[in-house]
């Protein structure tokens, strides 16, 4: 079990499989997808095996869908229960774009057309690990930039655990890192917990975020090390990451990875997609 830290035989195969897929062929992690209201034998199971070996996968579809019939797409992944927040509709759909100055949601950088750093999705939630996958459509891309990049969290594992095993040991600890209270939520309160996490189904999960203000630290001589050693990781141009531009009608299903995005401007036409969280992840039961 992966949560065994001193269980190499079975983590060196583990990891052996997950090294095998790289480097990614760009072309080979893409599917087209005929229909997405159902979806063919073929096409679900080329789905569900790239997901499986990166923790994520792109499709492309001929032609743009409304937002109902994105639903369709995730409920052949199992996607259903989905995770409500803020600015989600009734069918948890989020809106992702540029918000004027002195919207709603303009002060968070998701909706603006800055750059948003290496992060997870929900990582300051109360509810740790509640967000096991998420999916993103481009309804309509930026005129410049707005790139996304990813990166498969289990990688990061790997790199820290073939580092130090006491980096992954002192990260799964329950108050190694806490994220302050938001000032512009009634109530907010700060939110303490690991970053990393072994799931009953030997899963791992993170919870993670780059932006250096939202965090603080654990005091321990460990955590200048390991910081320093995943910002190099992060930043450096190594085979894990993967940099892509979705075009129009375009998207990415993924359990909870690392991913970030470029600054971006618009045009007339503005850069907006939609974003749906999940409770649980790829293929699997909402239990899980």
């Amino acid at each position: 079990m992966l949560v065994n830290l001193e269980n190499d035989s079975e983590y060196e195969m583990w990891k052996k499989r997950k090294f095998s897929h790289y480097p990614i062929n760009p072309n080979e992690i893409k599917i087209k997808i005929n229909d997405i209201r159902a979806l063919e034998a073929r096409e679900l199971i080329k789905l569900k095996d790239i997901s499986q070996m990166y923790n994520y996968v792109f499709y492309s579809l001929e032609e743009a869908i409304k937002k109902e019939e994105l639903l369709m797409l995730c409920k052949q992944a199992n996607l259903m229960d989905f995770v409500q927040n803020p600015n989600a509709d009734s069918q948890g759909i989020s809106e992702i774009k540029n918000e004027a100055a002195g919207g709603k949601f303009s002060k968070y950088i998701p909706y603006t057309n800055k750059k948003l750093n290496w992060h997870t999705d929900g990582y300051y939630d109360h509810d740790l690990f509640s967000i096991k996958s998420f999916i993103l459509h481009c309804v309509n891309p930026a005129d410049k930039g707005g790139e996304n990049i990813v990166l498969d969290h289990e990688m990061l594992y790997i790199a820290l655990r073939d580092k130090n095993t006491n980096f992954i040991s002192f990260l799964m600890e329950n108050d190694v890192m806490k994220i302050p209270r938001d000032n512009n939520v009634v109530n907010s309160q700060d939110v303490i917990g690991p970053v990393f996490k072994i799931d009953k189904n030997n899963k791992i999960c993170l919870r993670y975020t780059m932006r250096e203000r939202n965090i603080i630290w654990k005091k321990d001589k460990m955590i200048d090390k390991i910081t320093k050693f995943i910002k190099e990781f992060l930043e450096d141009d190594n085979q894990f990451k993967l940099r892509v531009l979705l075009n129009r009608n375009e998207g990415l299903i993924a359990n909870n990875i690392l991913h970030k995005r470029e600054a971006f401007s618009d045009n007339k036409e503005e850069r907006l997609f939609y974003r749906i969280r999940f409770k649980n992840r790829i293929f699997s039961n909402a239990s899980d």
